[in-house]
This record gives C-alpha cells, sequence and structure tokens, in this order.
C-alpha cells in the first residue's frame, strides 16, 4: 500500500469536509466529476484499459469460484458426508461440520481461491486508486456540495465493530477515502459476478419493497446503505419522495452522494449509525435495511430493529434483505462450511452470530407485525418470499 496519509487525505470532520466542497464552484464540480475515461451506463470506467482487463479477469475468476468450483466442492462435500453416514440435508453441529470438511484439499482449494481472488482484486484497486489520489479526491470535494440531493458528514466515530476490513477490503468501509470506488469495482467483480454493472440486482429489489397498506410513501429510509445502490432505486420508484441512505463509512456515503449526484437523483446521505439514526420518532413510510445484519454484531442488531420500530411511522413497513431473512441460518454441514469460510477468510467478523439472532422476534418486540412480502431476486440471496415487518 502507498505510504500515504489517509487522514490528511479524508478529512472526517464536518468542518475540513464543508471547506472543502466550498472551493468547487458549479463548473468546477461538473468538471472534476468527469471521469478519466467516462462511464458506461452507471458503471465507471476504469482510467486504464490495464485495469479493465485485470477487472475482466478478476470477473472471470469470480464466476468461476461461484460456479463450476463451488459445484465440485459441494459434491466433494457429499463424498465426504456419504462416507461418513451423513445425509446431504441431515443437520450436523458446527464444530463438528469443519472438523470433517475443512481438512480435504479439494474443499480447501475451493477456499483458497476465493480468498486469493480477494487479495488480488482489492490489492490492485487500492494501489491504482491512490495513485490517481488527487483526481479522485477532487472528484469527492467537487460533488460534496454539488446537487441534487445533499450529503452530511457528522464527524461520527465509528464503533469497533464497523472498522473491519469486510470482506477484505483494505481499510474496509471507514478507514480508506477511496473505500466506496473498491466497493463498486470490488463487488461487481466479485459476488455480484456481473449481474449489477447498472444497479439491475437492486432496482429489482427495490421493485419488490412492499408499501404500506395506505399506499402513501412520502419518506425512505436505507440502513446500512453503502454506495446508495437500493437508496437510488427506492428514489427511481417513489420520485417525489424524500430518500435518506445512512452507514457508518463516511467514505461510502461520499461516492454515494457522487454516485447519485451523476445520477440526477435527489438523494440524502449521511454517516449515521442504523442503531441510533437520530431522526425523528415515527417518520419514515418505508426503511430497508439490504445485507446490513450480517455485517453487525448481534448487540447492535437488536438495537437497529428496535430504532426502526421508533422511527418507522404507524403502517409503515420495513424490509429487511439478508442472507437468512428467508430462510433458516445454516445448520447442514456444507452450509455450516459455507459460513465458515465467510466468516473465517473473507473476514465477515460477524456473520457466525448473525445466524443466532431471531430477526421475527426482534421486530415483534419493536412493536411490528410479521407477513410474508413479495419475492425478492436479489443476486446474493435465494429467491424467496422475504419478511416484512408492519409497524402497528
Amino acid at each position: 500500500m502507498p505510504n500515504l496519509n489517509r487522514r490528511a487525505l479524508f478529512a472526517t470532520t464536518g468542518a475540513a469536509l464543508t471547506l472543502a466542497a466550498a472551493k468547487a464552484d458549479a463548473a468546477g464540480a461538473a468538471e472534476a466529476l468527469t471521469d478519466l475515461r467516462g462511464h458506461v451506463g452507471l458503471f465507471p470506467r476504469l482510467p486504464l484499459l490495464d485495469m479493465e482487463s485485470r477487472g475482466d479477469f478478476m470477473l472471470g475468476m469470480s464466476i468461476m469460484n461461484n460456479g463450476d468450483m463451488q459445484r465440485a466442492a459441494n459434491a466433494r462435500a457429499q463424498e465426504i458426508l456419504k462416507s461418513h453416514g451423513v445425509k446431504p440435508d441431515e443437520k450436523m453441529q458446527f464444530e463438528k461440520a469443519i472438523a470433517l470438511l475443512s481438512p480435504d484439499p479439494v474443499l480447501a482449494a475451493y477456499a483458497k481461491s476465493r480468498s486469493t481472488h480477494q487479495g488480488i482484486k482489492y490489492r490492485m484497486l487500492q494501489t491504482e486508486l491512490h495513485k490517481r489520489a488527487d483526481q479522485y479526491l477532487a472528484a469527492l470535494e467537487a460533488a460534496d456540495k454539488a446537487g441534487p440531493g445533499m450529503v452530511e458528514f457528522t464527524g461520527l466515530n465509528a464503533p469497533e465493530y464497523t472498522r473491519r476490513e469486510i470482506h477484505t477490503q483494505p481499510g474496509g468501509y471507514v478507514g480508506d477515502p477511496f473505500a466506496g470506488y473498491m466497493y463498486r469495482y470490488g463487488t461487481d467483480w466479485g459476488v455480484l459476478t456481473g449481474r449489477n454493472y447498472q444497479d439491475e440486482s437492486h432496482k429489482a429489489l427495490a421493485g419488490n419493497v412492499p408499501v404500506p397498506t395506505d399506499g402513501k410513501v412520502k419518506r425512505v429510509l436505507d440502513l446500512g446503505t453503502s454506495i446508495g445502490q437500493l437508496a437510488t432505486s427506492m428514489k427511481l420508484r417513489f420520485p417525489d419522495a424524500e430518500v435518506w441512505g445512512i452507514d457508518a463509512g463516511a467514505p461510502m456515503v461520499r461516492y454515494a452522494h457522487l454516485k447519485a449526484v451523476d445520477m440526477g437523483l435527489a438523494v440524502n446521505f449521511s454517516d449515521r449509525l442504523a442503531e441510533d439514526t437520530k431522526f425523528p420518532d415515527n417518520h419514515f413510510d418505508i426503511v430497508t435495511a439490504n445485507i446490513l445484519f450480517h455485517e453487525v454484531t448481534a448487540e447492535a442488531a437488536k438495537k437497529i430493529v428496535a430504532e426502526v420500530g421508533r422511527v418507522l411511522r404507524p403502517g409503515g413497513v420495513f424490509y429487511p434483505t439478508d442472507f437468512y431473512t428467508n430462510a433458516l441460518p445454516p445448520s447442514t454441514a456444507w452450509q455450516h462450511f459455507q459460513a465458515f469460510w465467510n466468516h473465517r477468510w473473507n473476514n465477515e467478523d460477524w456473520m457466525l452470530e448473525y445466524a443466532t439472532v431471531d430477526l421475527n422476534a426482534e421486530m415483534r418486540k419493536s412493536g411490528m407485525t410479521i407477513s410474508a412480502g413479495n419475492e425478492t431476486t436479489f443476486a446474493l440471496r435465494p429467491p424467496g418470499k422475504n419478511v416484512v415487518g408492519t409497524k402497528v
């Protein structure tokens, strides 16, 4: 990694960001927001063809890992289980499953290929982005005060549980000024395997979010918004609504705002905690939280659901989508192995804790009734009726 002072590159105080943004007038903003090589639709092209070719390789490697490699690993796991008299759908204790499957070289090769892919991808991205730090910072600074919509920096002291290098992304979501850029490219070349270059998965997800029975949608909140893809998709669906996206990662919401400005969408972003949003009681008609809960501690998850119950207005709906919001937590040996890989080698530090949280029970505690909503087809999750909470 280049020897760069992150604090100097990205000021986390509101005063410093206001000062930096004030230097950019409307013309300067337009110029700074022009990427080195433009966009392909919503997707920002990388500054070099060489980087694009490496990105294509990363995408191909991800497709292989999540396709043939995963199928081969699953088949090998079933062979091992069969040799021990275990049926594929038989429940097994986590520790026993890991002890049985982890030593196998085929399964180890599968896990190693996935973790190597993550490491190569993010090292390349961080190195090349920091080489062009001035250009990328100029674009971010110009966007800070540009509209439509706004970005707010509260100077949040992100809690310790958020300061992890999730998905092995260098600096995680809070520690590198270009976290949003890395997340954008990294997910498109990773778990989304090229299916979300134009936010297709998020737009489909937004289209499946249920509305209150009275049909009124004036305010929408997206928790753990990362780079705002679901927030902007909700704005496209509800153009007259006030839409907010919040995240503990200031670099993430900073990039989210730049992206929304580039799309011409009036979405508001802020670095706030999902468990302490600072919004008034009974304020929102819809609250979404996509793939948030497996990235937080069990304690934080419970606090987040309680906060949703506070900020939702009576009749408002909560639509949390994550790995187990329409499926049971891992119980078979193969499921445990997959969860263990994510936890141990993909820096999903809270994945195992997440499996212990009964979200439905927490939603009931916070004053919501539980029902099955529309079928969700988001790329990371199996198809099925997702849980919906409606505030009483």
